[in-house]
This record gives structure tokens, C-alpha cells and sequence, in this order.
């Protein structure tokens, strides 16, 4: 679109004596983040948070990791990301042929239409939704005035809102905006990064030297081990573990705790590359793979980890979300088994740890 800065219209006002015409101008919005060298951080900010366009203005949002951006119309509500397909799951055996649990279960399913992202022009009127598939820029049109919610249909609190005024409004000019914005992302990155190394040395003082920090010295056995299973605040993620390697003595336990306000994890026990093989099947299908997306164990069942459980030693949490502030969601599992056991969330590449068992 045509850009006319305002120098022009008052040049072109002075010079031929008639009443400058507004014209339509684009702003860029940055959906997410990231920083640099540290890949487990997800930054989940709308860059910036609150812009305030005209009347037949246009954002260009783009997104920064796995996002999507929606503009809702008012008194509308974000479309939930996992539906129920209307069927249940079958009876799926385990490596030994026995029947996981959760045969005759409802079955789970991304939803459809979040991927499916508003054909261009998109146009933005008050009255429809308008938004991006995941990781896709979204270039929007807005023709009514009104103060409407700006989302990520992925990332429950990573919320913003956009301000439509009528042209002749007075408004902060888009570049002040836009600089606004990556004040705000590097505010966060900021945050970010002190939080990280803060859980790191946490973790590091409490379980010994591990991979939190890169030093080669051997973790402390114990009888249980806590875990923190990612972490964050409403504006970012950290999608790590704290700590990522941890030691108990053979019957100990480990509690995996959810920390963070925004995303889903999983915490699930296999050999490599069955672990990746798992994460890769997980959302493959028409509905969510229940191997990696339901706990291994029945609600209710003891859940003990051996090198033998379920004939390959697979234990897991299953798709667990953030707790957004509240008491904090939990898995723990009992070790048996001495050996160094892998295991990773199987929704975020690269967020991996092990737990060494010891006579």
C-alpha cells in the first residue's frame, strides 16, 4: 500500500492550496520472539502490545515461533486448540502386547480451523475473525473503529489489543510504535534470561553439577528429585528442565512439576530414537497419537519406571498443561531400575534430560 508521509501532505497543502486527504498506512507488529543463543526461550509478547491504527490502516503482523495471531471481534472467544472428535480411541497395545488403558476414551484432536488461516486481502470489519495459521504472516485491513483483542490461539495468555480510531484522530506515529514494541520484546528477553539462569543455579546448587551449566561433575544421589517442567511468566516460556540431568538412589522418586503459564509439556521415559520417533507420531495423525498424548498408567495406577515397563521401558506424563499460577501440576514416578534413563517433553524439540538411577 501506498505510503505518504505527512511531510508530503504538507508540502502538497502549502503549495496547490487544498485540503490534504488521509491516506491508509501500514505498521508492522511482531507476534513472539526469540534470543539469541538460548533456543529453549520463547518469548510470547505481541510486539507491540497495544497499537492504535485508523480506519483503513493496515497491520503486517509477523510471527516469531510457533504462534498464530487472531483479531476477535468483541464478545467472541479464542478457538480452543484441542477439540473432541466425536469418537473414541481403540484398544492400543504396548511392546509386550498388552492393552494400554484408555481403550473406549474420547478421542482428542487439534483443531482444524487454527491452521487454517483467513485467505488475503483479510479484512477486518468488527463482526468476523481474522487470523493467521501457526507461524504464518497475517497482513489485516481495518475498517471500523473499536478496541479489539489481539491472540496467539496457541499460547492461552499471550494476549494484546489493537485500537481502531476514525481517521483525524491523533495517534503516536508507527515507527514510535514500532520502537515501543521491541522495547517491550527486549524487556522480556531480558527477564527471560535472568530468570533462566536464576532456576539454573538453583537447580546446579541443589542437584549437583549438571548439563544446566555445562560442568562435568557428578550429581548428588537422593531419594527424590524435583523437577521443574519448564517455567516462565505470562510473556515468556523457558522450555527446559531445572535440572536437566538428576540422580536418585534405585526406589527413589521424581516429581516433575509444571511451573509455567503458557504452554503444554509432556515428560515421557524412552530410549532414543524411540523418543523422537514418539514426538514425531504425536500429532501426526487425525487425532492425538494417546502413546505420547495419554499417561502410560491408568488413573489411579502406580506409576514405577523399569527398563522393562511396558516391554521397552516407556513411562509417561502425557500432554500436561501449564498451571497458570495455580497449585502446581505434577508427575512422579517411582525408579526402580538402576541405568541412565532419557527422557524429553515430546512437544518441544531440544527440552530433554535424564535421570541416573544408583544402587
Amino acid at each position: 500500500m501506498r505510503r505518504i508521509t505527512r511531510l508530503a501532505v504538507i508540502v502538497g497543502v502549502c503549495v496547490m492550496g487544498v485540503p490534504a486527504v488521509a491516506s491508509a498506512d501500514t505498521l508492522a507488529v511482531q507476534v513472539g520472539g526469540e534470543v539469541a543463543n538460548k533456543p529453549w526461550i520463547d518469548l510470547q509478547g505481541i510486539y507491540p502490545k497495544k497499537p492504535v491504527v485508523h480506519v483503513g490502516d493496515s497491520i503486517d503482523f509477523s510471527i516469531v515461533g510457533f504462534h498464530t495471531i487472531a483479531v476477535e471481534p468483541n464478545g467472541t472467544d479464542v478457538l480452543p486448540l484441542v477439540i473432541p472428535t466425536g469418537g473414541t480411541y481403540p484398544s492400543t497395545p504396548d511392546a509386550n502386547g498388552v492393552p494400554f488403558w484408555w481403550a473406549g476414551q474420547p478421542a482428542l484432536a487439534l483443531n482444524p480451523a487454527i491452521f487454517a488461516g483467513t485467505a488475503p486481502p483479510a479484512i477486518f470489519d468488527g463482526t468476523a475473525l481474522v487470523h493467521s495459521g501457526p507461524q504464518a504472516p497475517l497482513s489485516v485491513m481495518f475498517t471500523k473503529p473499536g478496541t479489539y483483542v489481539l491472540a496467539c490461539e496457541i499460547h492461552p495468555f499471550m494476549r494484546g489489543s489493537v485500537k481502531v480510531v476514525d481517521q483525524g484522530v491523533e495517534i503516536r506515529r508507527f515507527a514510535k510504535q514500532e520502537k515501543k514494541g521491541m522495547q517491550q520484546l527486549r524487556k522480556d528477553a531480558k527477564r527471560a534470561k535472568h530468570l533462566d539462569k536464576k532456576l539454573a543455579k538453583k537447580a546446579n546448587k541443589h542437584h549437583g553439577h549438571g548439563r544446566s551449566h555445562g560442568h562435568g561433575h557428578k550429581n548428588k544421589v537422593m531419594n527424590h528429585v524435583s523437577v521443574r517442567t519448564g517455567a516462565g511468566t505470562t510473556r515468556f516460556s523457558l522450555l527446559r528442565f531445572y535440572p536437566m540431568d538428576a540422580t536418585v538412589k534405585v526406589g527413589g522418586t521424581v516429581t516433575w512439576k509444571w511451573t509455567g503459564f503458557n504452554e503444554v509439556h509432556t515428560v515421557t521415559i524412552l530410549k532414543q530414537p524411540d523418543l523422537d520417533t514418539l514426538s514425531a507420531a504425536l500429532f501426526a495423525g487425525p487425532t492425538i497419537d494417546p502413546v505420547g498424548g495419554l499417561p502410560t498408567e491408568a488413573p489411579g495406577a502406580p506409576v514405577v519406571h523399569t527398563d522393562t515397563v511396558h516391554g521397552n521401558g516407556l513411562l509417561g506424563s502425557g500432554i500436561i498443561p501449564d498451571p497458570a499460577g495455580a497449585a502446581p501440576k505434577t508427575f512422579m514416578a517411582q525408579f526402580n531400575t538402576p541405568g541412565v534413563f532419557t527422557y524429553r517433553c515430546l512437544i518441544h524439540t531440544g527440552m530433554t534430560g535424564t535421570i541416573t538411577v544408583k544402587a
